[in-house]
């Protein structure tokens, strides 16, 4: 027999005892997910010396990287984590991956200088 645990009711407004608790979210693989995005941020800082050789830009220029990808993840923390307290969540993550989906295709094939000083035009934009 399965001891009763106490949990929130979706229909109620309060707690209520029920002999079987809801699936439990899979908190490992949380941490690991929020391991990774933060991880992200501080993946470029050793590959700065090669953007500013790669890019022919000077070390102000790629430092520049680091600072705004710290910069934007602020940002993001202060403006989209409390839009989930406000907002329906699914329809609030669908709306942000579908901005991600049409960012990453506006910057595919860059027209201008991307912003370290040297014109980058892929092969298959050319």
């Amino acid at each position: 027999m399965e001891p009763e645990v106490l949990h929130w009711g979706r229909a109620t407004s309060g707690m209520k005892i029920g002999s079987k608790s809801e699936p439990r979210a899979p908190l490992p693989f949380l941490g690991l997910a929020c391991a990774v995005g933060v991880s992200t941020m501080y993946y470029n800082q050793p590959l700065l010396l090669e953007m500013a050789h790669t890019y022919h830009a000077t070390a102000g220029h790629t430092g520049f990287v680091a600072v705004a990808t710290q910069v934007g993840y602020a940002v993001g923390l202060l403006l989209f984590v409390p839009l989930g307290d406000v907002l329906e969540r699914r329809a609030l993550m669908m709306r942000m991956y579908g901005a991600v989906a049409v960012g990453l295709l506006l910057v595919q094939c860059p027209d201008r200088d991307v912003g370290v000083g040297h014109p980058y035009r892929p092969a298959d934009c050319a």
